[in-house]
């Protein structure tokens, strides 16, 4: 969990700022598995898709940040999980444009570790403890921060990308190399399962199906490649 590896909201914020902690989260779950070699390429792309197919169907994915945190999870949990569900796919757009910036000397590590790492040594492990950088704020860094180190390392597209996906809540259609060079992002036409179970009628027929987007294993690419990405 986020506690565990040391991240904190940026700035605090709590749900607000959920994209931050439940996106990577998920995000350095899926990545991390595949660096390893722990779980096999087929169940990483199938887990990659379940968050894709989830998002593309859930019908708070336009929400704002700041909407999100004002929906009681135990009335509508949908909105809860655009949080993870859109942060997995922009933390994942977000390595690639650093990558493509960097021309794969660099990627999402090198904005997150440094951040994390001064959080630690700050003290920012404590919501409220730990030594305040000057200016009396606690270790852990803001979004306005975490967004300048993401547009020094990916370039103005990145702040841009922020903006819309992130504090407006639009669709976003990540990298078809998202995800390193083993999977692609290709349109899909897929099952809408809340459109299905908001209206019981439709399920006489099949659920009713939308344009979207879904990864694919590119064959020509090796596993050792994949794994070392």
């Amino acid at each position: 969990c986020s506690s565990d590896l040391g991240l904190q909201n940026p700035g605090g914020g709590g749900p607000t700022n959920n994209w931050f902690t439940e996106g990577l989260n998920e995000y350095y779950a899926v990545t991390l598995a595949l660096r390893s070699g722990l779980a096999p390429l087929d169940l990483v792309l199938q887990e990659i898709n379940m968050q894709t197919r989830n998002y593309y169907t859930n019908p708070r994915k336009n929400l704002p940040a700041d909407s999100v945190a004002m929906f009681n999870p135990m009335i509508d949990g949908r909105a809860q999980n655009v949080s993870y569900e859109r942060g997995i796919l922009f933390w994942a757009d977000m390595d690639a444009r650093i990558r493509a910036a960097s021309k794969g000397r660099r990627n999402l590590d090198n904005v997150i570790v440094p951040l994390i790492t001064r959080a630690r040594t700050l003290g920012g492990e404590g919501q409220l403890g730990g030594q305040a950088r000057p200016g009396g704020q606690p270790g852990w860094f803001t979004a306005a921060e975490l967004v300048d180190s993401l547009a020094e390392e990916a370039g103005p597209s990145a702040r841009q990308m922020f903006d819309s996906v992130i504090v407006r809540g639009k669709s976003i259609v990540p990298a078809s190399n998202a995800f390193g060079p083993c999977f692609e992002l290709k349109p899909a036409r897929i099952a809408d399962r809340y459109l299905g179970a908001a209206d019981p009628r439709t399920l006489a027929s099949g659920l009713p199906e939308i344009d979207a987007y879904l990864w694919s294993r590119v064959p020509s690419v090796p596993d050792s490649k994949c794994r070392a990405w």
